[in-house]
C-alpha cells in the first residue's frame, strides 16, 4: 500500500469510528458496536464495512462503513446478516441495495486522490472533535 493511500484510509477510519462514538453514545470515548451493540473504547472499535474489500469502490463510502467491535468485524467476517439488517434500519433498503450493487465494481484511486481524502477526513474528524 502506497503512503498516502495508507493514511487516507486510516484517516477515514479515525473518521467512521469517531462519528458513530458521538452517534450511538454521545461520547468522543466509547461506541456501539454497530452489529452486537456492544460498547467499546473506541481504541477498540474498528471501521468495519458493510461490503468489504479494500480495492472497490466503496472503502471510502460513508453510509457503506459504521464502528465495530473486532469480534464482529473480525472473528464473525463483518456479522454480515446483522451487518444488512442494521444498514436498512439505518438508510433503507434502497441504500442497501445501491450499496450492494457496486459491490464488485473496481475503482482506480490516483495518489493525489488519496493526499485529497486525507485532507477531507482529517477535517471532517477535526470538525467533530472541536464540535464535541
Amino acid at each position: 500500500m502506497k503512503p498516502n493511500e495508507k493514511k487516507a484510509k486510516e484517516q477515514f477510519s479515525r473518521y467512521v469510528r469517531l462519528r458513530d462514538c458521538i452517534k450511538t453514545t454521545g461520547s468522543v470515548d466509547y461506541g456501539k458496536c454497530v452489529t452486537c451493540g456492544e460498547v467499546k473504547h473506541i481504541s477498540e472499535l474498528h471501521c468495519g464495512h458493510f461490503i468489504s474489500g479494500r480495492g472497490n469502490s466503496l472503502f471510502f463510502e460513508e453510509t457503506n462503513s459504521a464502528a465495530q467491535c473486532g469480534e464482529c468485524n473480525t472473528s464473525l467476517g463483518g456479522n454480515p446478516e446483522v451487518y444488512r439488517m442494521e444498514m436498512i434500519k439505518k438508510y433503507g433498503l434502497e441504500e442497501v441495495k445501491r450499496l450492494e450493487s457496486l459491490r464488485h465494481v473496481p475503482v482506480k484511486i490516483r495518489e493525489g486522490e488519496f493526499k485529497d481524502k486525507f485532507t477531507f477526513y482529517k477535517a471532517k474528524f477535526n470538525d467533530l472533535v472541536s464540535n464535541n
